[in-house]
């Protein structure tokens, strides 16, 4: 995927939806990740919201639960997906981001049913607690694919500073996307911005070769698969192997976090 005239180009799954909740040409320096609150599997939905005219919010691009991709304007284009915000003392973060808004409900209740009453299978549920929830829906390896081509395309084209959540523009107003992202987040910081310093051990701890997951892989605190959950590390990823603590077991490096993952799922 490529970026021309501030247009992402075609896949098969890319779909372009206008909206008018748009403002003049901005100088995108930091990309801001959403999730929606909703349902939806193609973000079809999702899109067709961002583009009423009633809904006055937007955002440069919507990415649904199986991996379409919508883009609702050019992506020099001001939306309005960040609401009140600041980035390094910086306010209105609109006026130089690209918001990706990716579907997904969010926090869960201890039932795993969503903020609309919708139970979310346990195969889709994170445990991971910030602000009081300690479940959450799992984003999709497919899902996190098509928005890890989005911001590689974006990094390429623009002179990109930082990848951020919702939350951290907003701290203490939103709590999106939630710690279901984390790890992806910490992934794209290291594969995609210049001199993104990897934090805490794993400055001290090296690497002894790396591998891919060959499904999505839940990243555990200890090797054992009842400890607590870390992160989820998306299909097809890249770990950096530390050791080998018990058979069958990884302690391995994801993004700027440290962990243990099964070793049959990796190659």
């Amino acid at each position: 995927m490529k970026i021309e005239n501030h247009n992402l180009t075609a896949p098969a799954s890319h779909n372009k939806k206008a909206t008018k909740n748009k403002g003049g040409v901005i100088t995108p320096k930091i990309i801001v990740l959403h999730y929606t609150a909703s349902g939806g599997e193609d973000g079809s939905g999702d899109a067709d919201y961002l583009s009423r005219a009633t809904t006055r919010a937007s955002a440069q691009v919507v990415v649904g639960r199986e991996g379409d991709i919508h883009q609702l304007m050019p992506l020099n284009n001001r939306a309005w997906h960040a609401g009140e915000s600041a980035y390094k003392g910086k306010s209105d973060v609109n006026s130089f981001s690209i918001g990706i808004e990716i579907d997904n409900w969010g926090w869960l209740n201890n039932e795993g049913y969503s903020h609309a009453g919708v139970k979310v299978p346990e195969e889709f549920q994170f445990k991971g607690t910030r602000n009081g929830p300690s479940l959450w829906e799992a984003y999709r390896s497919e899902q996190l694919e098509a928005v890890s081509q989005v911001i590689a395309a974006i990094c390429d084209y623009y002179d990109i500073e930082d990848i951020v959540g919702h939350e951290d523009v907003s701290p203490g107003r939103k709590q999106d996307p939630g710690p279901a992202l984390d790890g992806f987040i910490s992934q794209m910081k290291k594969e995609h911005l210049k001199d993104f310093p990897v934090e805490g051990k794993s400055q001290i701890i090296p690497a002894k070769g790396t591998k891919k997951t060959t499904t999505g892989l839940n990243l555990r605190q200890d090797a054992d698969k009842t400890s607590l959950i870390l992160t989820t590390i998306p299909k097809g990823s890249s770990v950096e192997i530390l050791k080998e603590p018990y058979p069958g077991w990884f302690q391995v490096r994801f993004g700027n976090r440290i962990g243990f993952v099964v070793g049959k799922y990796l190659t």
